[in-house]
C-alpha cells in the first residue's frame, strides 16, 4: 500500500502547481486544514494492490521557493484495531515512503495529533535530496504531511510551519 502511495505522490510532486503567496487551504471531504506556501493542487489517485483491498488517495501538492509540499490522506479499510496495530501501520507506511525514495529514516519521533498516533522524521534521499515527512493515523485515516528539497532548504522555518499546521476539522 504504501509504496504505491508514493508512486502516486511522486508522480504528482513532478506536476505540482508554481504559487507566489501564503493561502489557507481547507478540505472538507478530508476533514483538515493545513497552511500551503501556495495554492495546492488536487488530485486523487487510484492505488491497486495485490495484498488487500485498492484505496484512493487524495493529494494535494504544490511547488513553491525550490520545495515540494505534499498534504495526503487514505481511508484504510479498517481502523487499527488497537494502538499495537496502529503503531505497525505507521511503522509500514514509514519502511514504504523510505523504501520507494531509496532513502534512509533519520530523526524518527513518535508524535501525536488529538490523541492519535504518529510518526515525524527525515529522509535522506539519493541526489542530496531530503525530506521532512510526518504520518498520523487517525481511526481509519491515513495523513501524510511532506515537504521535499535540499537539506539546506527544509532548515527554512517555513518547513516545520508547513508541518505544525495541519488541523483535523470535523
Amino acid at each position: 500500500m504504501t509504496r504505491s502511495l508514493v508512486i502516486g505522490l511522486a508522480s504528482l510532486m513532478a506536476s505540482s502547481v508554481q504559487g507566489q503567496d501564503d493561502a489557507p487551504f481547507a478540505d472538507a471531504a478530508g476533514r483538515l486544514s493545513i497552511q500551503f506556501p501556495a495554492p495546492p493542487r488536487r488530485e486523487v489517485v487510484p492505488v491497486l494492490r495485490e495484498d488487500t483491498d485498492d484505496l484512493q488517495v487524495v493529494v494535494f501538492s504544490a511547488r513553491h521557493d525550490g520545495r515540494t509540499w505534499v498534504a495526503s490522506y487514505s481511508d484504510l479499510a479498517r481502523p487499527a484495531a488497537d494502538p499495537t496495530h496502529a503503531e505497525a501501520v505507521l511503522d509500514h507506511s514509514r519502511d514504504g515512503v523510505a523504501a520507494h525514495a531509496r532513502g534512509t529514516v533519520a530523526d524518527e519521533k513518535r508524535i501525536a495529533i488529538e490523541k492519535s498516533p504518529g510518526r515525524s522524521f527525515t529522509l535522506n534521499m539519493a541526489g542530496g535530496s531530503a525530506a521532512k515527512v510526518r504520518l498520523f493515523l487517525v481511526g481509519n485515516r491515513l495523513y501524510h504531511l511532506m515537504v521535499i528539497g535540499t537539506p539546506t532548504g527544509l532548515g527554512d522555518p517555513s518547513v516545520p510551519a508547513f508541518l505544525d499546521s495541519l488541523k483535523l476539522t470535523r
